[in-house]
């Protein structure tokens, strides 16, 4: 296998090249070269070094570069992973939508507006690169906001492409492992479909075929367990992805993000800092200093996300494993060209949409709303006016009638200021 980092000088990428190592030792993954592509040479040069020191090379070896033609050339399987203007863009986002008293995430929301018109012409040129010289290549696409960029990148690829995000399969297993030990049931199965950070688990039934999800949704008792108020769930008759907590809860949420003295993409410029000075500062990386900032942050979409579904790409036999792409006919009432995420049949290098069970109501209205307003989103140029603004804010279920005129303002600032 040869797979393609863009975005390979990212401070976590160790944790990729770790994951990948054991799974090839676990004869999981054949062996693998990663081509490691970044802007910054010397933080690309010091991830390396980190790698071999730490993991060595057997199974897996890396090689470094600034030249899109030899990192793309021969690829067997990209991954994108940049984050156009760094977190310091992310944090700039997040402050856009606190202003206006709307919690910020930099996948969703008017965050994710912020991010996606910030980071459309990157990932637009990665595209068109990745077309030129790797047209043969499984595409996978981590960059947030997620649905938005999957959407740039269909129908522009020779090849489908695919985003990949950990958390469906990581909350079911939590909520599959908590409804065991209050209800003892087990080898449960569930439906899953929406869009990323936004879908929901339900349809839960058991080995023998029998729909048990109002039992379930009653064992739900902790608000813990998907950040979710317990009596919540069950109106919305599906449990949420913790992300949704940002509509359900959006009172408490904000509260929490305003009581906070920085934002999450604030906090996480503090420590890529401090990892970038272990990394780079002296003539070898600060190698007991580098895992002690990375064992910080848990970064589980590299072994639930990135290292599962390129095991399932390479099988010769189909397996089940949550995608966003689009929907063809997955989830019923949604555009087929709408980018979803839904479990899919994968193996020998292709995946296909499984067709999911009918959504309760609330949340099949609330995915309706945000395909339509990403739609929209979608169709914004790279200088969007305030009133073309304005329009697709009014879409999106967050956004109140009284913050749309100054979201839409402050966004079209950025957008201008930046292109």
């Amino acid at each position: 296998m040869d797979l393609t980092v863009i975005g390979g000088s990212s401070v976590g990428t160790p944790v990729l090249l770790n994951e990948l190592s054991i799974a090839v030792a676990e004869g999981k993954l054949p062996k693998t070269h990663v081509r490691l592509f970044g802007r910054n040479q010397l933080r690309l040069e010091k991830v390396q070094a980190y790698f071999k020191h730490q993991i060595g090379t057997e199974g897996v070896t890396v090689s470094t570069h600034q030249n899109m033609k030899s990192a793309l050339t021969g690829a067997t399987h990209v991954l994108c992973q940049i984050r156009p203007g760094g977190m310091e863009s992310r944090a700039q986002a997040e402050r856009v939508a606190l202003a206006a008293g709307i919690p910020g995430d930099e996948g969703l929301g008017p965050s994710g507006l912020v991010a996606f018109l910030l980071g459309r012409s990157a990932i637009r040129s990665v595209i068109d690169q990745c077309a030129h010289y790797a047209p043969n290549a499984i595409f996978m696409q981590m960059s947030s906001p997620l649905g938005l960029f999957v959407a740039l990148a269909t129908g522009h690829m020779p090849m489908p492409s695919y985003g990949i995000c950990e958390l469906p399969c990581v909350t079911a297993r939590k909520v599959l492992k908590f409804i065991q030990a209050r209800t003892g049931l087990e080898n449960l199965t569930y439906s899953l479909a929406g869009l990323n950070h936004q879908s929901w688990l339900y349809n839960f039934r058991d080995s023998e075929n029998i729909d048990r999800t109002n039992e379930i949704l009653c064992a739900i008792d902790d608000p813990e367990l998907v950040d979710i108020e317990p009596d919540m769930i069950r109106q919305m008759e599906a449990i949420p992805l913790p992300y949704l907590k940002l509509f359900i809860h959006g009172d408490r949420e904000l509260t929490k993000q305003l009581g906070q003295q920085n934002t999450r993409g604030e906090k996480l410029m503090s420590w890529i800092d401090e990892l970038d000075h272990a990394y780079c500062d002296g003539s070898e990386p600060d190698f007991h200093q580098v895992a002690s900032l990375l064992g910080c942050r848990n970064m589980g979409w590299y072994k639930y996300g990135v290292v599962s579904a390129l095991q399932k790409f390479i099988a010769c036999k189909d397996q089940t494993f949550p995608l966003n792409l689009p929907n063809h006919g997955a989830i019923e009432g949604i555009d087929d060209a709408a980018i979803v995420e839904v479990k899919c049949k994968i193996g020998n290098g292709i995946a296909k949409p499984i067709r999911a069970t009918t959504l309760p109501e609330g949340p099949a209205q609330l995915t309706q709303n945000l395909v339509i307003y990403e739609q929209n989103a979608l169709e914004l140029p790279d200088k969007p006016t305030v009133h073309q603004l304005k329009d697709v804010l009014a879409l999106h279920p967050m956004v109140t009638q009284q913050s749309i005129s100054s979201l839409a303002n402050q966004i079209r600032t950025i957008a201008i200021s930046s292109t």
